[in-house]
């Protein structure tokens, strides 16, 4: 009998090699892009090219070489990707999106990530239904009043991550800058000054340049004026009553107080409750403690789904 060859004591095996794929987490990171467009109805997906068409492109080009795919024609106009960015538009609604993205991705069936932040939505439609391997969808930043519009998501058991901060007004469309600052504000305004002149200029500019697409008017070159601008909008944007939804005679002091969704009692209890699916809520992991509190306060009272005829019980 032949022995079989001993390795060395204390040899590293040598992983197994695998084909590369062309996977969601591949093409995520070549998402096309439509974002800043401002895109008021999907009919004009056909009109407009990608933000960034030529990089795109060129990065798509080489991730289907590694997966040792067909190459990427320079004109497609149906490319194989998974991955759609549409925030920063103008969209009040998305119906046909199913129909939009057809003429746009090869299979829109398979698309996993989908960005409509800062958008103008007023509900979630039942079209995001028709893409059943979605796993992320960022909703955050429009105007999305009803929390149980999420209800509407629990098909889509792949979904892992969701995000639905800064909705219910646009007192909060500056969620995200709102972050970035988050550091900088301090109790009074005038603090909050002091802080934000320390910040170097470019860092300004950054801010000022993401506000602009919300109507701040700044004056450019001027480090003081700008930072003056950015805590009115800032300032008015958290106190200005007229972007609180309007209450009526039967509006609760505690509805009154909700700004944002996120503002909503129980919130994300609810949210978890609602797609059992989720790992990631507004960017924050679920853990199995909230999962837990979600079902035994929200889950246990939910109605249970209507059986069908073929799902009688014997």
């Amino acid at each position: 009998m032949i022995p079989a060859k001993l390795e060395p004591i204390g040899a590293k095996k040598k992983p197994a090699k695998r084909s590369p794929k062309i996977d969601n987490m591949g093409l995520v990171n070549t998402p096309i892009d439509y974002s800043f467009q401002e895109i008021k109805v999907l009919e004009d997906l056909r009109e407009r090219d990608p933000n960034d068409d030529v990089k795109m492109r060129r990065d798509l080009a080489k991730a289907l070489k590694r997966a040792n795919r067909k190459e990427l024609e320079k004109n497609a106009k149906k490319l194989p990707i998974t991955a759609v960015k549409l925030a920063y538009n103008e969209l009040t609604s998305i119906k046909g999106l199913d129909t939009a993205l057809a003429e746009i991705l090869e299979k829109p069936e398979d698309l996993r990530w989908l960005d409509l932040s800062y958008n103008k939505l007023t509900d979630i439609d039942v079209v995001l239904t028709k893409f059943p391997k979605l796993s992320m969808l960022y909703l955050h930043g429009n105007s999305i009043r009803d929390l149980n519009q999420v209800q509407k998501l629990k098909s889509l058991k792949n979904l892992k991550k969701l995000t639905l901060h800064g909705n219910q007004n646009v007192i909060d469309k500056g969620t995200r800058f709102l972050k970035m600052v988050k550091g900088s504000l301090k109790r009074t305004k005038v603090e909050s000054k002091a802080a934000l002149l320390k910040l170097p200029v470019s860092r300004i500019k950054e801010q000022c340049t993401l506000l602009k697409h919300f109507g701040l008017q700044y004056p450019a070159g001027n480090k003081e004026g700008a930072v003056k601008a950015i805590l009115k909008f800032i300032y008015a944007d958290i106190t200005n009553q007229h972007y609180r939804p309007p209450a009526t005679a039967e509006t609760s002091m505690e509805d009154k107080k909700i700004i944002t969704l996120e503002d909503i009692k129980n919130y994300r209890f609810k949210v978890i409750s609602y797609v059992p699916s989720l790992n990631v809520l507004d960017y924050i992991g679920i853990t199995p403690l909230e999962r837990d509190q979600a079902w035994r306060q929200i889950g246990s009272r939910m109605k249970p789904e209507k059986k069908g005829d073929d799902d009688e019980e014997l």
